[in-house]
């Protein structure tokens, strides 16, 4: 059928499907006001059974307001988007107010109609989709015809809805679940033409009918104090059905009696009336409660703790009780196993006689918990217990028992440890607590609770320590203390040295004896630091080895996990140094890193003598395995140790790490994995905490620190075991908040918009600077790290960058031969007037000597064409940026003329002094991956045909360019991020649902071919040394590259009038002796298959567009890259 005859059928289909569908009228009667991110939604009509909404992505349901008349009834969250449910309660005044939204809004009326009961009204069931609406208005429309006919006769899967079935019940007349065929053609035509005018369904609200509390007439009501009862409710639902969940319960008077999820205590007397409820409907019992026979009153300060396993959780509130809801960290949901929802969450219930505490109790019967517990309350405060277990909370803490009762004694001596260089030193002994009647002291090394020789002293006493002491030597105190509550033995070592040793750098710079804490303030000298409570002034340091305006203080003892926080001009500030924080407080943890060490000590890295030897492979820890596909173990996926799981299998085919090895990459790049601030999904270019490592790729709980930094450093030492380098993708170009930095000095930004986020790190600062190289020295030399991927490097001075590079890989680790590498580019700020300063592809042989690269966008580009839109180029047989684009990014983009001067013009596509400097990709994390752009730009025939061809054909060249080849994780398999057809995030993923950005392991079963034929080109480029040519000089002597065109030599290539327009040929000289000729041929051929005239010899074809083969024949084959070697 000719498409001018597709075109009428689809108008007619418009013409005649535009009759209105009889079920549109419950979408009508509805006002939708969107004021910047406030929506208001108020009825038209009267008589409304509810509104139903949905909003792109997840809203908080404090976002939502509902007016006067409503319920809010049903919450539903799906991958990628809210739904939510108002009744009404009344004729009028029913309407909602939706704050803090910019996303799309989708509002129904739910309405009676004639001759149809509620029941009648339409269900959607989950997995039901309204195929054709592509544009996701909820009716397939003229603008969806639109979209359709532009790619009817294509293969694009966001319209290859056809052959396709209806659904059940009341969509059994709606196509709604698809079978993609590969093409857009005659069967998504009649699906689209089935669903013309037709609106997608969605769900009513369940409205509450009744409230009935169980049994309640034979209840017996004249209770004592101290008495239980175990209620019971159940709510009658309008679909008739009922239910036991999301009942409130609540006490008129909680001075009389408390009631948690049904269970009534009884603590004075007085009556009381019990209340159970939901939506608008209720049911109450009333109680007489009188005293026990020659019952004591309670102590009116104390919180009664219940006698039983349950977990009770104490949180101090001076601005009344908070909502809560409770989950066991990277576990099972508390809260909904106690029958609530996130919508309808409990209130914190008042503890009788004890001022501002509050107590939510976690029954017995709900664990066993064999895990953190995570508690966020009002829904925004989240607070973090390393196990479920009775708690009180307050003042930034957690105890064990309730701090404003009687405590067991506390010592703190002062100082408490040290190292001294004087002949004696003073110590205060300090005891805390209540009614403490034992306090004993020894010196001798015996226990002071049992010992002859044990001390008596009182609080404050003063003791001397030293004088029996030589240099070099130490002694320890043990101090023991003993009051009603219980006791507390500790010690404390001294040191008598001739020179205290104090470590360098700045942070908190920890020893066994003590602690030096260190910042950097330019502005002022009012600096502070606030440790385990104790405000210590700082004073300036001398300026030394390069740091300058420094202040700091010692503070003595054995500190390791000591909170500490900075305090400027009486203003709280994060250590920018901090190698620990408590996320819930922000302060600082003091880490002794001797103690986060691998199991078994660290392995030997792998051998890399060349960084053109390097192939980097970059992936997301979370996307790599979380999938049950990936075969990983439950708990590790998503997680650093997933990331080095070994054995892992999907249907026969080897995944995870086993699956790197199998393709030969040599390095992998992660994704942030340093603390950022959103939580998942994110990419986390938001980095909050520079030098620590992200918490929710770990398996352990948020406070267990010393184990989260050994699990991180377990997986780079596995990674090394197993034959892998590791490359951090760090993001010092911005913060994620201004927060991070201004309390301590402006000096730290820019003060543009450099970065696109509006607070870009100034490298021009000298102290800014040395900062971003101390971090990059702390993961090299405490973490092991391979090499860096600096995000928007291009922000930075190249002086600064260069510094960096020669310091760390001339200076400091030779032979570690680091990468480091970044996108010589800004945030898209085109205002820069010291751009001539900054880090682009003009100034990269300037940084040569720093051995720094950068990506090579400038040959992505004229390889694929543009990075999100239709725009092809050569692997697609279209034209490049100029006639040498190819040519000279095979060649590694060398400078015309060998000079480490910075060029004229800044974006040159022949900018690299040595081939390292060249990082050749073709995608990246950001923007569509290879697979959906080469789909999106039309080609046709899937991995197995054209599509396919065109794939291998990019990577192809970038696997046999000169310089360091860059895979975007999964492109090997296919991987794409259009999930169910849904295109919206496939440009932009960092912060999509898992589902658009997991890797889905049965790819690798379905494209084989395409694995094998990465497999096979990388082991090709490993075993021929002409691949990787290590210098400019090298390149020009070894290598020998011709194209058609008379202007070749300009750019060290050979005009060779005999090849085909487009084609590239280059020759190596794999054994060191270009006087016995070259061993290699390699072919980039977008056009036409033809026949290569080679040098005289053997030559052999060992590649083509299948992968390694060995044949005789010299076809080159269009759309491939073909290898010739010679025997």
């Amino acid at each position: 059928m000719s498409r001018v005859l597709i075109f009428i059928v689809l108008l007619l289909i418009f013409t005649f499907g535009c009759q209105k569908n009889d079920k549109a009228d419950i979408a009508n009667g509805v006002n939708l006001v969107r004021n910047n991110s406030k929506v208001i939604i108020t009825p038209i009509e009267s008589d409304l059974l509810g509104i139903e909404f949905s909003v792109s992505g997840e809203i908080l349901d404090n976002s939502v307001e509902v007016l006067d008349n409503g319920t809010l009834t049903i919450v539903k969250r799906y991958e990628n988007e809210t739904i939510i449910s108002i009744a009404s309660n009344g004729v009028s005044g029913l309407g909602v107010v939706l704050n803090n939204i910019d996303s799309k809004v989708i509002v129904k009326a739910l309405q009676k109609v004639s001759n149809m009961s509620v029941n009648d009204l339409n269900i959607k069931r989950v997995g039901e989709k309204l195929l054709g609406d592509f544009n996701q208005d909820n009716i397939v429309d003229i603008a969806d015809f639109i979209m359709f006919s532009e790619s009817f006769g294509k293969s694009n899967l966001m319209y290859d809805i056809g052959p396709a079935t209806k659904g059940s019940g009341n969509w059994k007349d709606i196509y709604c679940f698809s079978a993609p065929d590969g093409v857009i053609d005659l069967n998504d035509l009649v699906v689209f033409a089935g669903n013309y005018g037709k609106i997608g369904l969605t769900e009513l609200p369940i409205v509450v009918d009744a409230i009935t509390i169980i049994g309640k007439n034979s209840i017996e009501t004249n209770v004592k104090i101290g008495d239980t009862k175990n209620l019971s409710a159940v709510a009658s639902l309008s679909d008739n059905t009922s239910t036991s969940n999301n009942i409130r319960w609540e006490s008129t008077n909680t001075q009389i009696a408390t009631v948690v999820n049904g269970i009534v205590t009884f603590l004075n007397e007085g009556t009381v009336t019990i209340k159970a409820s939901s939506q608008d409907k209720s049911d109450s019992i009333n109680f007489i409660i009188t005293k026990k026979e020659d019952e004591k009153p309670k102590d009116p300060e104390e919180p009664e703790i219940p006698e039983n396993n349950d977990v009770n959780i104490y949180y101090y509130s001076t601005t009344g009780a908070p909502t809560i809801w409770a989950w066991e960290l990277n576990g099972k949901s508390i809260s909904e196993l106690m029958g609530y929802t996130w919508a309808g969450q409990p209130t914190m219930e008042k503890v009788p006689g004890a001022d501002n505490w509050y107590l939510f109790t976690i029954p017995e019967n709900i664990g066993p918990f064999d895990k953190s517990l995570s508690i966020k309350l009002n829904q925004t405060l989240e607070l973090t217990k390393p196990s479920v277990t009775t708690g009180w909370y307050k003042d930034g803490k957690w105890t064990d028992n309730n701090p404003d009762g009687p405590q067991i004694p506390t010592i703190s001596p002062s100082p408490a440890g040290a190292s001294f260089t004087s002949a004696t030193v003073s110590v205060t002994l300090n005891i805390h607590g209540t009614n403490v009647t034992t306090m004993k002291y020894t010196l001798d090394g015996t226990d002071p609770k049992t010992s002859s020789t044990a001390v008596s002293f009182t609080s404050g006493t003063k003791i001397t320590i030293g004088s029996d002491m030589d240099y070099g030597s130490s002694k320890t105190l043990k101090i023991y203390a003993l009051n009603s509550e219980g006791e507390v033995n500790k010690s404390y070592v001294y040191n008598k040295v001739k020179e205290v040793i104090v470590p360098t750098g700045l942070g908190a710079l920890y020893t066994n004896t003590a602690t030096v804490f260190k910042i950097w303030s330019p502005d002022t000298s009012n600096v502070v630091v606030n440790v385990a409570g104790t405000d210590y002034t700082c004073t300036k340091l001398p300026d030394e080895n390069g740091y300058t305006n420094v202040y700091g203080v010692t503070v003595n003892g054995d500190l390791h996990l000591t909170e500490y926080q900075f305090k400027i001009k009486g203003k709280a500030v994060r250590d920018p140094y901090g190698v620990m924080i408590n996320k819930n407080n922000k302060k600082n943890i003091v880490i002794d890193m001797s103690k986060t060490e691998p199991d078994g000590g660290w392995v030997e890295k792998p051998e890399f003598i060349n960084r053109e030897d390097a192939v980097v492979y970059e992936i997301h820890v979370r996307d790599f395995t979380l999938d049950s596909t990936s075969g990983v173990s439950e708990a590790n996926r998503g997680k650093y140790l997933g990331m080095v799981e070994t054995g892992t299998t999907y249907n026969g085919v080897k995944t995870g790490i086993d699956h790197l090895k199998e393709m030969g990459v040599t390095h992998v790049q992660l994704l942030p994995i340093y603390d950022f601030s959103t939580e998942m999904y994110n990419w986390g270019y938001d980095p909050e905490n520079y030098n620590i490592p992200e918490e929710q790729y770990s398996a352990h709980a948020a406070t267990e620190y010393v184990k989260r930094i050994k699990e991180f450093k377990t997986m780079i030492n596995e990674f090394h075991r197993n034959g892998i380098r590791v490359v951090m993708d760090v993001v010092y170009n911005h913060t994620y908040g201004d927060e991070m930095f201004e309390d301590i000095t402006l000096q730290y930004f820019t003060g543009n918009d450099d970065s696109g986020c509006g607070n870009g790190i100034n490298t021009g600062v000298p102290m800014v600077s040395r900062f971003i190289r101390d971090s990059l020295e702390f993961w090299v030399k405490e973490y092991n790290m391979d090499g860096f991927r600096f995000d928007l490097i291009g922000i930075f001075h190249y002086s600064a960058v260069k510094e960096w590079g020669e310091y760390l890989n001339v200076q400091k680790y030779p032979n570690r031969n680091l990468l480091m590498y970044g996108e010589p580019w800004n945030g898209y700020w085109l205002e820069d007037p010291i751009e001539n300063q900054k880090v682009r592809m003009g100034s990269v042989p300037a940084i040569a000597s720093g051995h720094i690269g950068v990506f090579n966008g400038k040959y992505r580009e004229d390889i694929k064409g543009d990075n999100d839109g239709k725009r092809m180029a050569y692997m697609f047989n279209q034209p490049t940026s100029w006639w040498g684009a190819i040519a000279a990014g095979m060649r590694g983009s060398l400078v015309a003329t060998k000079s480490t001067n910075v060029l004229p013009d800044m974006w040159d596509s022949m900018f690299a002094y040595d081939p390292e400097q060249s990082i050749n990709y073709i995608s990246a994390h950001d923007n569509y991956c290879l697979w959906d752009k080469i789909v999106y730009s039309g080609a046709t025939g899937g991995a197995t045909g054209y599509a396919g061809r065109v794939a291998k054909f990019g990577i192809g060249m970038i696997l046999t360019s000169q310089g360091v080849p860059f895979l975007h994780g999964g492109d090997e398999i296919l991987r794409s991020k259009v999930y169910n057809g849904d295109w919206k995030y496939a440009h932009n993923t960092y912060n999509a649902p898992d589902a658009y950005n997991k890797v889905y392991w049965n790819l690798k079963v379905e494209n084989k071919g395409i694995f094998d034929y990465h497999k096979d080109l990388i082991k090709i480029r490993k075993e021929n040394p002409g691949l990787r040519l290590t210098t400019w000089d090298e390149v020009k002597s070894r290598m020998k590259t011709e194209i058609n065109h008379a202007s070749a030599g300009t750019i060290h290539c050979v005009n060779n009038s005999s090849l085909p327009d487009k084609v590239v040929v280059s020759y190596y000289d794999n054994d060191n002796n270009v006087n016995n000729g070259y061993e290699l041929a390699v072919v980039y051929n977008p056009g036409n298959d033809f026949n290569i005239s080679l040098p005289d010899g053997n030559w052999v074809k060992i590649f083509d567009a299948n992968g390694a083969v060995n044949k005789t024949d010299k076809k080159c084959e269009g759309t491939a890259v073909t290898i010739f070697k010679k025997q």
